[in-house]
């Protein structure tokens, strides 16, 4: 067994079997394994080496194998062992692994921790193979054995040099004259017209001008800050290119996009960001700042036209209660408490999260990157000590003397996660490294695999850079008295008032007493675009934009007129709320008209275009004091009015939906219809936004879920008391997708499909309603007996108008448009867009036209693929077997439960027999493979079909917006009289309006 002294490395599955075969238990061959890393542990190994020499004899007669292996050559070998070792590794000291293969793929192990040292530990490792041969240390921990990497094996260019000269050779002894010279002759023929080729070019060159070389130190034609600066003039006079001219170019371009985040600009960067759209934050200080937004900068700079991102930094030192404060969101719920129950223990228990969190370090925040989506109330977080939800010690919660922990890792690939766990390596956080990972991080936030934390609102305590302690906020002087007593303003009154907005021309010497020293520049008496033509409503207590206006109103009388100067560090919201206004007042003024306006969204980035408004963008450039003149009309308390669904909280808001239900049920009963439908639907809305804040599958969601059965039920009794048949079958649906045997949606739904001849679909549900529930035979024989009649009379024009598709309560029975929208696997966009346009009442149908459905797996390159036909609910159950947590946390769980509430099971649209007036494709790729489909098949009914492409990505966020496009893309289509000669001009001004869309647009036939 001494053959191999002089390498006893496991350097292969060849060295393996000698050095530590398969044994039995009795007599036990054991393996006794040196890890150490090649190269810095050389040192380790000869002693080793040493060891071995010294005990060759003894060892041959134990049957003990002593042997070294490389952790960083054989890191997938040793994974399995790895994962079993616990505790830490000593710097001075290297891990013994002793192994006994009783199976070829399987072995029995214990580890030796810090059991070899740099000087020799003979008496140590002696005492420890008596322990092995008298069975005292025993073997507890198994693991599978995989295969070893050759390391001695050839390289490629060996192995391709060799595979070429015994190719040569068969060919030097097989091939004949008359078959070498024909190939010899071409391979001749082209070399000798590459030859031409190269001597004609080489005799036309132009000998090109001497390079012209550009000194930074006296050219005045360039700068190094210049952001158009290119390769050649960012050349030095040896020839290199600066290492940092790509930093500065980067931070040129970016750092007019960036803006610091502060009281200011808070609404802009994280309130009043609409869909789709969210703000990348950096938390620095004062003296790190400027490395930081030029690491910052260069990580951002392939976002830069991304119109769906804003950047922006925050001073940590000013703004850190505000940063604990979004934490604190985070943590459980009773977090709080658990830590009053910690202060009132010892003090040698571990403290709480909420107690760490007060005690935040502010240095160790510094490069913490958050990324805020205002829209649906959710932030990510980077942070190199930020890996996974269990490990806490992150973000500054240490104490500012110690040192970082060895266990800190950045979320890299597994091969640094694996030499991490072998050597335990510790790698300092420094500014200079901080933001390394952000790359890689950045790219996994596209993807949808970095974890979301959702929070209930955002934190309104960032501070402002304009110091007004030393002034009063506003100045009130009253111009017309007031009646009464100054009202009770509680949470819910509503204030009625009319306002008017005037901008001092000068400042300088205080805010001028002349109104001719003034300009309106906004008044709600006024239309459009000077005001909103009507007064304004303000409902207390619910954190209006403009806080400063609750403080105002509160100091006045019903009829009284006051006029106040507000100072600016009141105002900084105020250009966002107006422009806000505005283009409310714009649209309901004009929603009749073919009017275009500006109609930028509210994404910090974007608004480096401006408001559309010239006075407000200068209100944003320039601050000033403002003056406003309120004339309150009334006031009104909570019980004098009817509060609209967003005022009310999550418990008036469920009380108010039973509310709604009964008086529906009352006008019902006074046959009151339409009425009662608008009631149905607006229980039906608020029981949306309440159950959107449960988890789907959570008891409190399914309680909430079964409350919409009785009013979808409700609702299809009014459709089918008012003809309104299709809209009956529809609702209840609803109803049957939450309880398929429920008796009177069977019965009403059938009810729909009689009056709409639709007598098979009838039969089913009919059939389907005598099985679930036997009492109702005498009512389904009698509906059976009604389609029988209907058949028998067979009035085919009679049967034509209640086929075809109505739409409106009252209004004439009319053609509907048929919808069809379609991606590559009818996942995310596709039933984004189908959600949406049901809702709104739009007949719509949904397809992929893939070769299979494939969703995103743990590795980029092992994507989960399914056939078309599975059912969502099979696909579902799939994905929870395979990793619950990875797939409800980058989101697939959550799509694949909204779109079995929708329909089954994806579809294809090339096996479809359904016919479309309008088929929209998400992708250009998905619009030529429906083209391709049309084209392959024959045309035989010559009926046109519209095909239109809307580019959408394929990301959640994406989805959202698109679904918004595509529902006013279709409701515009449905308001045409003439949809084949309005299509063109709807489709023209749909593309004005979303310029960076690839629309496209043909015709094909059926």
């Amino acid at each position: 067994m001494f053959h191999f002294i002089g390498r006893i490395n496991l350097s292969s599955n060849v060295y393996l079997d000698e050095l530590c075969p398969v044994s039995s238990r009795n007599p036990r061959r054991l393996c006794v394994i040196l890890v150490a890393m090649e190269g810095s542990d050389d040192r380790y190994i000869d002693s080793y080496r040493q060891f071995i020499m010294e005990r060759k004899t003894r060892l041959n007669a134990d049957k003990i194998t002593l042997s070294y292996i490389y952790a960083n050559r054989q890191t997938e070998w040793l994974k399995p062992f790895l994962e079993r070792r616990t505790g830490n590794a000593e710097n001075h000291a290297r891990d013994i692994l002793v192994l006994w293969r009783y199976e070829h793929v399987k072995a029995r192990f214990v580890w030796l921790k810090g059991a070899w040292k740099e000087s020799g530990s003979d008496t140590a490792l002696d005492s420890v193979f008596s322990e092995l041969l008298r069975n005292s240390l025993k073997l507890d921990e198994m693991a599978a054995v995989g295969n070893l990497k050759d390391e001695y094996s050839p390289s490629w260019w060996t192995k391709m040099s060799r595979a070429i000269i015994r190719m040569l050779e068969t060919l030097w002894f097989h091939a004949t004259k008359e078959e070498t010279l024909p190939v010899l002759s071409v391979f001749g023929t082209l070399l000798c017209i590459f030859l031409a080729y190269y001597a004609l070019n080489y005799m036309t060159r132009v000998e090109p001008k001497e390079k012209r070389r550009f000194s930074p130190a006296n050219s005045n034609e360039w700068h190094p800050d210049d952001p158009n600066t290119t390769d050649k003039q960012a050349l030095h006079t040896d020839g290199k290119k600066d290492p940092s001219q790509k930093t500065k170019k980067a931070l040129s371009v970016m750092e007019p996009l960036m803006h610091e985040l502060r009281a200011e600009s808070y609404f802009g960067m994280v309130r009043l960001l609409k869909p789709g759209c969210r703000s990348v934050i950096l938390l620095v200080d004062e003296e790190n700042r400027q490395p930081l937004l030029e690491q910052f900068a260069r990580n951002i700079y392939p976002l830069r036209n991304n119109k769906t991102f804003s950047f922006g930094y925050l001073m940590v030192e000013k703004n850190l209660p505000w940063f604990r404060k979004l934490l604190e969101h985070t943590l459980p719920l009773g977090e709080e408490e658990k830590a009053e129950t910690n202060m009132a223990s010892s003090s040698g228990k571990t403290a709480s999260m909420y107690e760490r969190l007060k005690a935040i370090n502010p240095r160790q925040t510094i490069g913490t990157v958050l990324v805020l989506c205002g829209w649906k109330l959710y932030f990510s977080i980077y942070h190199p000590m930020h890996t996974t939800p269990n490990k806490k010690h992150f973000l500054g919660f240490e104490d500012d003397g110690e040192e970082a922990s060895d266990y800190m890792t950045s979320e890299n690939d597994d091969d640094d996660d694996t030499s991490t766990s072998v050597r335990r390596s510790f790698k300092g956080v420094s500014v200079q490294n901080v933001l390394n990972g952000f790359g890689n991080w950045l790219d996994r936030l596209l993807e949808g695999s970095i974890r979301r934390y959702y929070i209930p609102e955002w934190p309104d305590n960032l501070k402002s850079d304009v110091d007004m302690s030393e002034k009063p906020k506003s100045v009130k002087k009253t111009l017309n008295a007031g009646r009464g007593q100054v009202p009770q303003y509680v949470d819910g009154t509503k204030a009625i008032f009319n306002f008017e907005v005037l901008r001092p021309s000068d400042v300088s010497n205080g805010m001028p007493e002349s109104r001719d020293a003034y300009e309106s520049i906004e008044d709600t008496r006024k239309g459009y675009p000077h005001g909103y033509g009507r007064p304004m409503e303000l409902i207390f207590g619910k954190k209006f934009q403009l806080a400063i206006f609750e403080t105002l109103l509160r100091s006045m009388l019903v009829d009284e007129i006051s006029q106040f100067d507000v100072e600016t560090s009141e105002l900084h919201a105020y250009p966002l709320v107006s422009k806000k206004l505005r283009d409310l007042a714009h649209s309901r003024e004009h929603k009749d008209d073919d009017c275009k306006h500006h109609s930028n969204h509210m994404c910090a980035a974007s608004m480096v275009d401006g408001t559309g408004y010239a006075v407000l963008d200068e209100l944003m450039k320039k601050p000033t004091p403002l003056r406003f003149i309120f004339h309150l009309l009334q006031v009104q308390n909570p019980q004098e009015y009817e509060a609209e669904g967003w005022q009310l909280s999550a418990e008036d808001k469920l009380k108010s939906v039973d509310t709604l239900k009964q008086q529906g049920n009352q006008l019902v009963m006074e046959k009151n219809y339409l009425p009662a439908i608008e009631k149905y639907r607006e229980a039906l809305t608020r029981l949306d936004t309440l159950i959107l804040r449960e988890k789907p599958g959570d008891p409190e969601w399914e309680a909430l879920d079964q409350k919409n059965i009785a009013l979808y039920l409700n609702l299809s009794q009014c459709y089918l008391s008012t003809g309104n048949y299709y809209e009956a079958i529809g609702t209840s649906d609803e109803a049957l997708s939450r309880d398929g045997t429920n008796e009177k949606a069977l019965y009403r739904r059938a009810r729909a499909y009689i009056e709409t001849w639709d007598f098979d679909k009838a039969r089913n549900d009919l059939n389907a309603l005598v099985k679930a529930h036997p009492t109702s035979t005498n009512l389904v024989e009698a509906s059976l007996a009604e389609i029988q009649k209907k058949e028998a009379e067979g009035n085919s024009t009679t049967k034509n108008i209640y086929r075809s598709m109505f739409k409106g309560d009252s209004g004439p029975l009319v053609e509907r448009i048929r919808f069809a929208v379609t991606c590559s696997s009818n996942m995310n966009r596709s039933m984004e867009a189908h959600f949406f346009l049901e809702k709104r009442g739009i007949n719509i149908r949904s397809f992929g036209t893939g070769n299979q459905v494939k969703l995103p797996g743990r590795e980029a390159n092992t994507p989960n693929c399914y056939e078309f036909g599975t059912s969502y609910e099979h696909i579902y159950q799939d994905l929870i077997q395979k990793d619950k947590d990875y797939y409800t946390e980058n989101g697939l769980l959550n799509m694949i439960d909204r779109n079995r509430r929708i329909k089954e099971a994806p579809q294809k649209l090339q096996e479809t027999k359904e016919e479309f007036d309008v088929i929209i494709a998400l992708e250009e790729r998905v619009y030529d493979q429906v083209l391709d489909m049309f084209l392959s098949r024959e045309q035989t009914k010559i009926i046109p079909v519209h095909i239109i492409n809307v580019d959408i990505e394929d990301n959640h966020e994406e989805a959202t917006v698109g679904a918004w496009l595509v529902r006013e893309l279709c409701e515009r289509l449905e308001k045409s009289e003439d949809l084949d000669n309005d299509i063109d001009d709807v489709l023209a001004e749909f593309e004005g309006k979303n310029p960076k869309r690839n629309i496209l647009h043909t015709v094909q036939f059926y």
